[in-house]
Order: C-alpha cells, then structure tokens, then sequence
C-alpha cells in the first residue's frame, strides 16, 4: 500500500532511528508479522511507554479489550469486551490483526480455533488476535527480548 503521505512516514523514519534503545526495541517488535512501524509508535505513543503498566491485565484493560460480564439471578448477559479503554489503540490494532490472521501462524491459529466454536463469529477472533497483538507489544516491549513464534505466550 502506498502511503499518501511519504514525508511524514520519513521524517517519523528517522526520529526513530535517531534514538538508538527506540530503534532496537521496535525493530524487534515489527518481527511480529502483522505489526507496523505507525502501529506500534501509536500504541506505545497512546500507552505512555507502558509505563504506568505493571502488568497484561492492565494494558489489556487500558485498551478495553478486556471482558465484561453482567449477570443477576438468572440472567446472563454474553461476554463482550468492555469498550472502557483507548479507542485509538483499538481501532489501530484492527487492521494490524487481520493482516497477522492472514500470515502470523500463531495467531491464525487462535482465530481458527476461536471461529470453530463459534462459526457465526469471526470477530470474536479478530477481537481475540488484537488482544494477542496488544499483549506481544507489551512483553516485548517490557521485557526487551526478540520475538519468537514458538513460545507459548500465556495471557
């Protein structure tokens, strides 16, 4: 896709890159197949650097990605996420998570595996790769390690 604007994306090029620890860690973290350079600067640029952050939940919730539950007696309401958090973290992970259900294996997988036991809903997916998506920054961020697809990242 061409950018509409090539000397914004320049000029955001190399203020990255005029900071050396910045650089390495979102190097590391665009290894994660679905992830962008604009991606990753807004949700870390949205989240402060993860530094009012001391754990998933946290982050997760942050970004009303987290479930909501509403039950009384014998009414049960269906699971849906809280919406309470950052819009603008959301709505930039949503592209992001359907290019990673595409070409991240890991992540096609939670999909596919979320979508045979609810067939009607997809979303609960995409909504569930997001998630995934969010809590990857921020490991890789905190813990500043390279990605690897084959650890089993547990939220």
């Amino acid at each position: 896709m061409r950018s509409c604007f090539p000397e914004i994306e320049q000029e955001i090029q190399d203020k990255v890159s005029s900071d050396a620890e910045l650089s390495r860690k979102v190097t590391q973290i665009r290894e994660v197949k679905g992830l962008g350079l604009l991606t990753i600067l807004t949700v870390l640029c949205e989240a402060n650097g993860f530094l009012l952050f001391g754990n998933i939940r946290q982050v997760v919730s942050y970004a009303g990605l987290d479930v909501k539950m509403s039950q009384s007696g014998h009414y049960k309401e269906r699971a849906r996420i809280s919406k309470q958090g950052n819009t603008r973290i959301r709505g930039c992970l949503y592209m992001p998570a359907l290019s990673a259900v595409r070409s991240n294996e890991p992540i096609r997988n939670l999909h596919l595996r979320i979508c045979e036991r609810n067939p009607n809903t997809k979303m609960k997916g995409i909504i569930a790769a997001m998630r995934k998506l969010l809590i990857l920054i921020f490991v890789l961020w905190k813990k500043d390690e390279p990605y690897d697809p084959n650890h089993v990242w547990k939220a």
